[in-house]
């Protein structure tokens, strides 16, 4: 019996030390590369200060790692938010790179199916920089989350596109964009809209929205279901 006791001991000390020790740290190494490493500094940097004035130097690494990665989450869903941060952020981490004059000549509105379902907005523009035109198109440069759960509906599809259309033609006419270019290697990108929020173009607020959709069913389910048993009583 002790035996047992003790193998299933070893086989949990296994596991965490698996989990703890390779898997979380893969998926936080992942998350990070994935996205810009800026932020990741920020949230590192304004971690050290809030961690020796809030938990002092003895409250260990662990609470220093949580408290990172918990900034480092907040940071990222602000980033995701924020069109006008994204821009900023670009034009921080790509210092050499410069803004010129152009213009939109034609987008096209397309619906993209798979587990992140939106609408998609692909830019064409061009601009000039010393004398030479350059006519480039930026696939995906706006999108449209429809915060769905499990399926969109033709109708839903139609809608959602509809509504991108509608705000890329706004942000043309308001010239709601910013035309980057790096003049040794020719690289360009369009940054559309350059607004503080906008929750529809967010990856993160849809992943977080849906989310607490499906959580709240079964609430709603339960609330309906204890409701009526209330009711008989």
């Amino acid at each position: 019996m002790n035996y047992n006791n003790d193998n299933f001991k070893m086989s949990d000390k296994k596991s965490d030390f698996v989990v703890l020790k390779i898997i979380y740290p893969l998926i936080g190494l992942l998350i990070v590369i994935l996205n810009p490493l800026s932020i990741f500094g920020i949230a590192l940097l304004v971690s050290v200060p809030f961690y020796f004035i809030i938990f002092k130097s003895d409250s260990g690494k662990r609470t220093f790692l949580f408290l990172t990665g918990g900034l480092y989450v907040l940071f990222l869903l602000m980033y995701s938010v924020s069109p006008k941060v994204q821009y900023l952020e670009f034009k921080f981490s790509h210092y050499n790179w410069i803004e010129v004059d152009g213009r939109i000549t034609d987008f096209s509105i397309d619906w993209k199916s798979g587990k992140n379902r939106k609408s998609i907005a692909d830019i064409k523009y061009q601009f000039k920089s010393n004398d030479h035109t350059y006519k480039r198109e930026e696939t995906g440069a706006v999108v449209h989350y429809t915060n769905s759960i499990f399926w969109d509906s033709e109708k839903d599809k139609m809608r959602s596109n509809a509504i991108l259309e509608s705000d890329v033609k706004d942000y043309i006419n308001e010239k709601n964009y910013r035309i980057l270019y790096h003049p040794k290697t020719r690289k360009s990108k369009i940054m559309m809209p350059l607004n503080m929020f906008l929750f529809s173009n967010s990856g993160g607020f849809n992943i977080i929205f849906t989310t607490s959709k499906i959580f709240l069913i079964p609430l709603l389910l339960m609330f309906i279901i204890f409701g009526n048993t209330f009711k008989r009583k």
